[in-house]
């Protein structure tokens, strides 16, 4: 039996299955089990026994995962699969043609509200493969996840560590969601440069190209890292961050690679995660428990800077 893994939400839906996929793997070593993502793929990238379909499918640049009609391959599944997440993207599982298809997207039935909560979500996707077994007959494994934070993939940065020698490294994250949360009212590259003014002995690195003209403001691009819809580039930006002596992240899936195994032993300088309201922050902290992670709420740039200067 085939078994298909899928989530086509966005970067903060995906990285908060990753866990549970790869111990759903681990438990399971004789089935034949795949992921489908649209997108941070590589996130998924070092678990045994899982094959990839995104990096298949996401050579479309026109990618809709809510057109039903899109011809992305000939296989059957994916064919089945398309149709499938258009007519029923809350479900959690369907079992079609002898393959079984289980949705990890928080919004599904099973999984609802535990977002960016890694217990809950284990303790849920339990109880959806409990149900499973019953009604298909089987007898898949899954026993919760045992850990609460998130576990990256390993990236060489030897090339930054060095780079970052006798330096002072801001570390700031100018992506902005994609889900529709609450978000301030801010322009990151008017922050950024009013950053790169006041820490006008620092290096300021950006998750994406920003339009400022500073000497001391570089991104990603500086060192031949580019956007892909893999998202290893966001994987850079944790490593990087982590390695920095200041650090400025949002409400953003994107940004919430923090909350992850290594943060604690890594990270030494002072991370400011800014957001409207403390919902976010609350839950990645509950398990992190870091003092040198602040929350700075703010409505707009005027409470930034206000807070900041």
């Amino acid at each position: 039996m085939k078994i298909i893994f899928y989530n086509v939400a966005h970067i903060g839906d995906t990285i908060y299955s990753q866990n549970i996929v790869k111990e759903f793997c681990k438990q399971n070593p004789d089935y034949d089990i795949s992921i489908f993502i649209k997108q941070n793929w590589f996130f998924y990238s070092d678990i045994p026994n899982l094959k990839i379909i995104g990096n298949e499918v996401n050579k479309y640049k026109d990618f809709d995962s809510n057109n039903a009609n899109m011809n992305i391959d000939n296989d059957i599944y994916i064919k089945e699969f398309n149709y499938y997440i258009h007519l029923h993207p809350n479900t959690g599982y369907i079992f079609l043609n002898n393959i079984l298809y289980i949705n990890t997207w928080i919004a599904n039935r099973y999984l609802n509200n535990s977002e960016v909560n890694l217990f809950e979500m284990s303790k849920k996707f339990k109880l959806m493969i409990n149900d499973i077994n019953k009604e298909f007959n089987i007898s898949l494994k899954f026993e919760n996840v045992n850990t609460t934070l998130l576990t990256l993939p390993y990236l060489d940065i030897d090339f930054f560590i060095n780079y970052r020698k006798n330096k002072k490294i801001i570390f700031y994250y100018n992506n902005y969601p994609q889900s529709g949360q609450a978000y301030p009212n801010i322009n990151h590259d008017n922050l950024i440069n009013y950053l790169s003014d006041l820490y006008d002995d620092y290096i300021i690195i950006t998750s994406l190209h920003p339009n400022v003209h500073k000497n001391n403001v570089i991104s990603l691009d500086y060192f031949n890292i580019e956007y892909t819809p893999c998202c290893k580039n966001l994987y850079y930006c944790i490593y990087f961050a982590m390695n920095s002596d200041l650090v400025f992240s949002f409400d953003s899936g994107s940004n919430f690679l923090y909350s992850n195994d290594k943060f604690n032993e890594t990270f030494k300088g002072k991370w400011y995660h800014i957001s409207i309201n403390t919902y976010y922050y609350d839950t990645l902290n509950k398990y992190l428990n870091n003092p040198n992670v602040i929350n700075l709420r703010i409505q707009n740039e005027s409470d930034f800077k206000n807070i900041i200067d």
